[in-house]
C-alpha cells in the first residue's frame, strides 16, 4: 500500500484511479496495525482493480478532517475521486473482501 500525504492525496485518489482504497490509520494503533495486513492480502486479490493506499491521519490531518475520520482504523472505498463506502474498526476479511468485490462489481 502506497503512503499518500496530502499533496498526493488529490493527485492519485481523486483523479488517477476509477476505484480506489484508503486506509486511514496510526502507527500506534493496534487495531490499524491489523487492517494494514488484512489489506495487504487483499491488494494481491484485488489490486488489478482497486488501488490501495494509506494515509497516517496525525500526518495528514486535511485528508481526516475533510472525511470526517474519527476513529482509526477507517477505511473509505472511493469511485471517481467519491466516497461510496465507509468502514471503521476492526472488519475480518471475509467481509472486506465481500464489500470490496461488490464496490467494483456494481460500479465498475
Amino acid at each position: 500500500m502506497q503512503l499518500l500525504t496530502d499533496d498526493l492525496f488529490q493527485k492519485n485518489v481523486l483523479r488517477n484511479f476509477p476505484f480506489a482504497l484508503v486506509l486511514f490509520e496510526t502507527d500506534w494503533s493496534g487495531h490499524s496495525q491489523i487492517m494494514e495486513m488484512i489489506l495487504d492480502k487483499l491488494e494481491g486479490a484485488f489490486g488489478q482493480r482497486m488501488a490501495f493506499f494509506k494515509t497516517n491521519v496525525e500526518m495528514s490531518e486535511n485528508i481526516s478532517h475533510y472525511f470526517n475520520v474519527a476513529r482509526v482504523p477507517t477505511i473509505i472505498l472511493f469511485r471517481d475521486g467519491e466516497p461510496i463506502d465507509r468502514i471503521s474498526g476492526i472488519v475480518a476479511e471475509t467481509d472486506l473482501s465481500s464489500r470490496i468485490q461488490r464496490t467494483v462489481s456494481t460500479h465498475g
